[in-house]
């Protein structure tokens, strides 16, 4: 009796992740859709924080779905995603919008300083440590609006390790505001 309660109950856990794998899938195709974007990014939230098995097939494809598209609404949410799960296997994708993809300018200082508007570098951010040495080769980019954001995301994070990375950048980088920047942050 016990054996067929046991058997029943693993079949019944194997259909369910099963059911999850595809409802992921569906939510994928959802996720980079611009009609469909938003809430299906809530759901893969949701679904990932429950079950394991959903999120291993989210962190196999998100970094690949990230570099697809240049519709903002979609990316926004995968980028959502990315963060909210802390996925380290979409932080090389996250590197690299950085240089194409940028939020919306009409912001408040405050709603800039916490990223509230740069869902891209927010990832990064909830990311956290591990994003840590990207976050540090990117600060050498030639592009100065990376070397801005990825700053702000060191600022913001404001470790023992981000400070080092930024005293290490501090006399390299050329931009006057933003060496500012950086040393206003540093003696605070």
């Amino acid at each position: 009796m016990r054996l067929r309660f046991f058997a029943v109950l693993i079949f019944g856990i194997m259909t369910c992740f099963a059911q999850s794998s595809d409802d992921v899938k569906e939510l994928l195709k959802e996720l980079a859709n611009p009609a469909t974007t938003s809430n299906a990014a809530s759901r893969l939230i949701k679904v990932a924080h429950a079950y394991t098995e959903p999120r291993k097939l989210i962190n196999q494809q998100l970094p690949t779905m990230l570099l697809q598209t240049r519709d903002v609404p979609v990316v926004q949410s995968e980028a959502k995603v990315a963060g909210a799960l802390r996925l380290e296997s979409a932080i090389p994708s996250l590197i690299q919008l950085l240089s194409w993809f940028n939020y919306d300018g009409n912001t408040t200082l405050s709603g800039m300083s916490q990223l509230k508007y740069d869902p891209v570098a927010r990832a990064l951010y909830e990311i956290g440590g591990p994003a840590d040495p990207a976050l540090s080769e990117a600060l050498e980019s030639n592009d100065l609006e990376t070397r801005r954001r990825v700053a702000s995301i060191l600022v913001l994070r404001n470790t023992p390790e981000t400070k080092t990375i930024l005293r290490k950048h501090l006399d390299k980088e050329p931009d006057s505001h933003l060496k500012n920047f950086i040393q206003l942050n540093l003696d605070k």
